[in-house]
């Protein structure tokens, strides 16, 4: 489909951007960068490649960075290092929720990525 098409293309040229900015020596996190650039562009490459995983594979994206923002703003929140405490904690507990539901809606379609399953079993 067009939109999972699409999805994959922006995907990659993120991870491809994100590449280009680990190679400023300037920037502190070059390593977040290129770490998180490898990672969108292998996942848009699985979207372009298997269509048919991508509400998965989108899901899956959107649940993984919920949770880590959740955490972050969790953590934020609790060691006091944001002007808003309450709403730190708040904004944290409700994007880990809201993360740990899409992940159980998710797995509820009984989604199988099998051939994901078999290249981390090799």
């Amino acid at each position: 489909s067009f939109v999972m098409i699409a999805a994959g293309i922006g995907i990659v040229l993120g991870g491809a951007l994100s590449l280009i900015a680990a190679l400023d020596p300037d920037d502190a996190h070059q390593g977040l960068h290129a770490v998180g650039g490898i990672v969108q562009v292998i996942v848009g490459v699985l979207l372009l490649r298997h269509l048919h995983w991508g509400l998965a594979i989108i899901g899956l994206l959107i649940g993984l960075s919920w949770m880590i923002q959740g955490i972050a703003a969790l953590a934020a929140g609790i060691l006091g290092v944001t002007r808003s405490r309450l709403w730190a904690v708040l904004f944290g507990a409700i994007g880990f929720i809201g993360a740990f539901i899409i992940m159980m809606v998710l797995k509820s379609f009984n989604l199988h990525l099998t051939p994901i399953e078999r290249l981390t079993r090799a």
